[in-house]
């Protein structure tokens, strides 16, 4: 419906994407309540793969569709330049899906190394 026309055209807000995000607490429940579980390894994927999806989404549709704060405008060299990006919510809701993928894969990486070495976790 109206929700799948907006998002087709790159002109879904950030602020309906946002509940999304939260399909990346089952990793986080998984390892920490369930590090040694066969399919732990496997389902941990299924949140972070689901987030960076979205993550690309959102960068091609602002570095290439034109939503949002243009970068070619801003200088990112620069702390201001930084700043004045992430003034734009659409700009910080692709900024905070690429940090939470990155930790959820990184805290995946140390759990299931740990597990895999015979540690506690």
């Amino acid at each position: 419906g109206e929700w799948l026309e907006a998002f087709n055209s790159g002109h879904v807000p950030a602020a309906e994407l946002w509940p999304a995000l939260n399909l990346i607490l089952p990793t986080w429940f998984l390892l920490a309540f369930a590090p040694r579980w066969k399919h732990t390894p496997r389902l941990t994927l299924i949140g972070p793969l689901f987030c960076a999806a979205l993550y690309t989404l959102a960068a091609v549709s602002l570095m290439f569709l034109g939503n949002g704060a243009s970068s070619n405008e801003i200088d990112m060299s620069t702390l201001e330049g930084i700043v004045q990006l992430f003034s734009d919510p659409s700009w910080v809701f692709a900024g905070w899906v690429h940090y939470i993928v990155y930790d959820a894969l990184i805290g995946r990486w140390i759990v299931i190394d740990s597990v895999e070495r015979a540690g506690d976790t």
